[in-house]
């Protein structure tokens, strides 16, 4: 027996010993503390709601609309609520935001307050007064005045658009129904006249099932292939009229312009006419006052050179004259004119 063999008791299965870990302990005032957020997470889901700044919400109780909750905008909703008497007593709140309610009694239903689109049929066929078909698609922007009657009276977007199919775009297939082709596509400005009397009758018509159209439309406009041989000759016949129309304000606009250049050219040539006649008797008028004035200082001369300008005009190498020597117009030819005076010898 070997005394120095140190004992090793149960080393042979230390291989399956499990160390022992510490226990931690959780104090009671954490397991209060996060008892308590779960409990205020839970209130606070069920005790509140919000309403976006995009959304409506109508508000009930038992099934009952109590309140809706609109725009701050809207000012239709509370004149809406007295139409129908199911909604007289109910609040109308202007502003979205934090909500209390009562847990499992109070039900909110939430929709949009955007614009919502509504696009009609791209085959939907009209025919003008004048038997020209084409095919038109509406185009309108809607939204929600009243979620309570909107959701007494559609429910969801796609039942409000088929309403607005079935009245306001049957309406507008009537108008186009009664348009002249060529008002319909040229003159814009009484369509839009039309379409927008026609927008704000349906809203007034409508305001009652808490919807409003807010914009209307012709998205599209187009002629179906059997015809367009036909709409073609149409066109091209308005367009030759207007042409024209053009051609003809054109050729009376150059007659007057004509006419009135003529005239103010002829005003002009008279009074210029008339000026220089003025001036020339002013002219003649000053020169005959020039002669007079100056023959009238030495007459004999005056008469001899008046005479000397007759012979000049009325004589040359080749004139014959039969003329009576006497004749005061010879007098300057006379003998006496280049003879000495005879004196008078007789005393």
């Amino acid at each position: 027996m070997n005394t120095n063999q140190t004992p090793n008791f149960g080393q042979e299965n230390s291989s399956n010993v499990r160390p022992i870990r510490p226990q931690v302990k959780i104090p009671k005032g954490l397991i209060l503390f996060l008892a308590l957020i779960l409990i205020g997470i839970f209130v606070a889901s069920t005790c509140t709601y919000v309403v976006y700044e995009d959304e409506v919400a109508v508000v009930k109780m038992f099934g009952e609309t109590k309140k809706i909750i609109v725009n701050r905008d809207n000012t239709l909703a509370e004149e809406i609520n007295d139409l129908d008497p199911r909604f007289k007593d109910v609040e109308v709140i202007r502003d979205q935001g934090l909500f209390f309610k009562i847990p499992f009694i109070t039900q909110v239903e939430t929709h949009s307050s955007k614009l919502l689109t509504y696009k009609s049929s791209p085959n939907g066929s009209v025919t003008t007064r004048d038997r020209v078909k084409f095919e038109v698609q509406l185009y309108a922007q809607w939204r929600i005045t009243h979620p309570g009657l909107y959701e007494t009276n559609y429910g969801n977007e796609l039942n409000a658009s088929s309403k607005i199919d079935e009245t306001l775009y049957a309406d507008i297939i009537g108008l186009i129904n009664n348009l002249e082709s060529d008002v319909f596509l040229t003159d814009k400005e009484t369509l839009y006249s039309e379409l927008e009397a026609k927008r704000v009758a349906y809203n007034e018509r409508m305001k009652s099932t808490g919807i409003e159209v807010q914009d209307l439309e012709i998205f599209r406009v187009s002629v179906p292939r059997s015809n367009y041989s036909s709409v073609y000759d149409k066109m091209n016949a308005e367009r030759n009229a207007v042409a024209a129309g053009f051609r003809a304000d054109g050729e009376k606009t150059y007659s007057e312009t004509v006419s009135s250049v003529n005239l103010e050219v002829a005003e002009i040539e008279a009074k210029a006419i008339i000026t220089a006649a003025e001036i020339r008797g002013q002219a003649d008028a000053e020169v005959v006052k020039i002669y007079a004035d100056a023959f009238s200082k030495d007459p004999e001369f005056y008469e001899f050179w008046r005479t000397l300008r007759a012979y000049e005009k009325s004589i040359d190498e080749n004139t014959t004259i039969y003329i009576d020597k006497n004749n005061p117009f010879l007098k300057y030819f006379s003998g006496s004119m280049f003879e000495p005076e005879e004196e008078s010898n007789q005393e």
